[in-house]
C-alpha cells in the first residue's frame, strides 16, 4: 500500500513537471505577451538609451527561453527592462522619472516558473498564465481580451505610446508647450537641482580617488541611471567594506570597478557592483575574483577561434553595449564557434571562407 502511495505520489509529481516545463515556444510567447508590449522597443523610439537596453534584453532573454525549450545548458542571467511609468506625468522633476527599471534575474529550468517570474517582477497580473492538465496531453491556457479585457489589452494601452482618437482630439484641443515655455518653467528647478548636486559631485570624487589608492585600483567609476546621490551612498558603503575587510580586497590591485545595475565581471574583466546589492553580496563576489580572471583569460582564445572561421575577421566586444557577464560572453562565443563548425566545416557545408577573406572587417559582439 505505501508503494502505491509513493508510485501515484512521483506519477503525479512527474505530471506536474512535464506540465511546467514543457511549454511550446508560441505558449510561452503568448503568456508573456503583456510583458512583450510592456517592453517593446519600438514603444521607446524618442529614448535611444532605453530602447537599445530593452532591444538588447529581449534578445537576451528570447535565447535564454530557447535554450529552455531545447533542454540547452543555461547560465543565470541578469536582464534590466525599463517600462513607462504610468504615474509620472510632464513636467517631470527628472528626466528618468518618466520610466520604471525592473531588474529581472533568470536561473531556473523550469519554464512556468520563469514566466511567472517575469512576470511578477514587473508586476503584471500572476494569472495570465494558467495551466490545466487533461488525461492526454498538457496545454496552456492564457487569458483571452474578451474573457478578461482588464489583462493584457489594457498593459499595452497603459504603455504604449499610440492614443486614441479621444486622446487625439483632446492633444489637439490643448495648446503645444513651445521649448521656450518649458525652459521659462523649468530653468530656475533645474538651475537649483545642479547646484545642490555640486557638492555631492565633489565628494563622490574625493572618496573615489580615496578608494582607488587604498586599494590600487586602475579606475571607479559610474555607468548607472542612478542619481549623484545614490552612486555617494554606494561609495560610502563600498569605503566601509574596504575599511574592514581590507586584506580580502587585496586583489582588486589593477581592476577596474563600475557601479551599475548588476554584479559580476564583464569580459573586458571589469568589477560590477549592482547599486542595490548590500556590501556582504559585493564581497562574496569579489573574493572569487581569481576565478572570474581565469575566464576573462579565455576570452581572447575564443574570440580568435572566431575570427579564423570568418576569415580573420577582427571580433571586438563592444564595452558600450549594456553589459554581460564573461560566463554569457563565453557561452555565446561557444555557441557561434559550434554552429559555425558544424555550418562551414561540416560534411554538408555549401559555403567556405578563405583566411584571410574579411581582416579588413571588424565584428563588434553587443
Amino acid at each position: 500500500m505505501l508503494c502505491g502511495v509513493n508510485r501515484l505520489s512521483l506519477e503525479r509529481i512527474s505530471a506536474r513537471c512535464i506540465l511546467s516545463r514543457h511549454l511550446s515556444s508560441a505558449q510561452t510567447k503568448a503568456a508573456l505577451k503583456p510583458f512583450y508590449f510592456a517592453v517593446h522597443p519600438d514603444l521607446f523610439g524618442q529614448y535611444p538609451m532605453q530602447r537599445s537596453i530593452n532591444e538588447d534584453s529581449l534578445k537576451r532573454l528570447n535565447s535564454y527561453l530557447e535554450d529552455l525549450q531545447k533542454k540547452n545548458p543555461v547560465n543565470p542571467t541578469h536582464l534590466m527592462f525599463y517600462l513607462k511609468n504610468d504615474t509620472a506625468t510632464p513636467p517631470l522633476e527628472e528626466g528618468l522619472d518618466l520610466f520604471k527599471t525592473v531588474r529581472v534575474s533568470l536561473f531556473s529550468r523550469d519554464v512556468q516558473f520563469t514566466i511567472s517570474h517575469i512576470l511578477k517582477t514587473c508586476g503584471m497580473l500572476e494569472d495570465l498564465v494558467t495551466l490545466h492538465q487533461n488525461s492526454e496531453k498538457p496545454k496552456v491556457s492564457v487569458a483571452l481580451p474578451y474573457d478578461a479585457p482588464h489583462h493584457w489589452l489594457n498593459v499595452y494601452k497603459q504603455f504604449s505610446d499610440r492614443q486614441s482618437p479621444v486622446d487625439l482630439a483632446q492633444l489637439q484641443r490643448n495648446s503645444r508647450l513651445s521649448l521656450r515655455d518649458f525652459l521659462d518653467k523649468n530653468i530656475q528647478d533645474a538651475r537649483r537641482k545642479q547646484e545642490s548636486s555640486k557638492s555631492v559631485i565633489e565628494e563622490s570624487k574625493l572618496l573615489s580617488d580615496k578608494i582607488c589608492k587604498e586599494l590600487r585600483l586602475n579606475k571607479l567609476e559610474s555607468i548607472s541611471g542612478w542619481s549623484h546621490a545614490s552612486y555617494h551612498g554606494s561609495l560610502k558603503n563600498f569605503w566601509n567594506l574596504c575599511m574592514s575587510k581590507k586584506s580580502e580586497l587585496q586583489n582588486l590591485k589593477g581592476h577596474t570597478i563600475i557601479f551599475t545595475d548588476w554584479t559580476g565581471v564583464d569580459p573586458l574583466g571589469r568589477v560590477m557592483l549592482n547599486t542595490q546589492d548590500v556590501p556582504e553580496f559585493w564581497l562574496s563576489n569579489l573574493t572569487s575574483l581569481e576565478d572570474y580572471d581565469v575566464l576573462v583569460d579565455q576570452v581572447p582564445m575564443w574570440e580568435r577561434k572566431l575570427s579564423s572561421l570568418l576569415g580573420d575577421m577582427n571580433i571586438k566586444y563592444d564595452e558600450d553595449s549594456p553589459s554581460v557577464s564573461v560566463v554569457e560572453y563565453l557561452n555565446y562565443l561557444y555557441r557561434v564557434v559550434s554552429l559555425l563548425k558544424k555550418g562551414l566545416l561540416g560534411a554538408d557545408a555549401s559555403t567556405t571562407i578563405q583566411p584571410g577573406e574579411f581582416k579588413e572587417c571588424t565584428a563588434r559582439i553587443l
